[in-house]
């Protein structure tokens, strides 16, 4: 978990407020918030878990003003410039915070949010185990009824674009050494195991000189009280990624 903490402070010191502090695909980051944004709505008290340094939490805000924003991230340099940028917006505390906070171990009551989301968090969690933990912390902090959106890196969607890369002669992609891709179908069976029922909801990212995969998103009515919308992020990469042989990579943690 350190060197995995250490990356992404680095990350919030290179970066500040760029997009790039957490992804260098813009048009897929551009892809998530306008789905994420589908679900707040005006008067929502609205978590973004794993905020990094806030470009997508502030895009929110901009988006539906009327909505309450908190973004935590457990990484200090990546808190600091969203916390500055609120003063240079000269932004209300009541509409829209940032603090640092492990998905882990949310400084927050039970049921203290309408609307919470993570995008591309669990994938940084080393194990399967933290990850149910960090899924069932984000559960708790959302109200009956309330909504948790979920978009993440998942494995059956990285094989099927790496064999659509094999056609075309191009090495496979694998995942970041800080990075543990979920398995829908593993995801899935836990979630029926909790009673929650979902739904899938895909789209794509097709960008210029890179390849992305389908991706989708989990909607589902919760046991637990939440409706999760879950979606499965896209796994884009420049063509010429120096990346080992496809089989290999799907087989990796089969």
């Amino acid at each position: 978990m350190e060197f995995i903490k250490a990356y992404w402070e680095q990350q919030g010191s290179a970066h500040q407020s760029s997009h790039l502090a957490s992804w260098g695909d813009r048009y897929a980051i551009e892809l998530e918030i306008e789905t994420i944004s589908r679900f707040i709505k005006g008067g929502d008290r609205v978590l973004d878990i794993g905020c990094a340094n806030g470009f997508s939490t502030f895009r929110q805000h901009e988006i539906n003003r009327a909505a309450r924003y908190t973004g935590v991230d457990y990484a200090n340099s990546m808190i600091e410039h969203p916390q500055r940028s609120l003063l240079e917006k000269r932004l209300p505390p009541d509409e829209i915070r940032f603090e640092v906070a492990s998905i882990l171990a949310l400084p927050f009551s039970d049921a203290a949010f309408d609307v919470a989301y993570t995008t591309r968090v669990l994938i940084n969690l080393p194990t399967w185990e933290d990850q149910q933990r960090a899924i069932l912390e984000s559960l708790r902090v959302v109200r009956p009824s309330g909504t948790l959106v979920i978009s993440e890196g998942f494995w059956e969607p990285l094989c099927l674009l790496n064999s659509l890369r094999l056609l075309f002669r191009l090495e496979p992609l694998v995942e970041h050494d800080f990075n543990r891709y979920l398995k829908k179908a593993k995801l899935e069976a836990w979630l029926r195991e909790l009673n929650m029922a979902f739904e899938v909801e895909e789209f794509s990212s097709f960008i210029i000189s890179e390849v992305a995969s389908c991706v989708s998103s989990f909607r589902r009515r919760s046991g637990l009280g939440a409706i999760i919308r879950t979606q499965l992020t896209s796994f884009s990469t420049r063509l010429s990624s120096n990346t080992p042989e496809a089989g290999r990579a799907c087989n990796k943690r089969m």
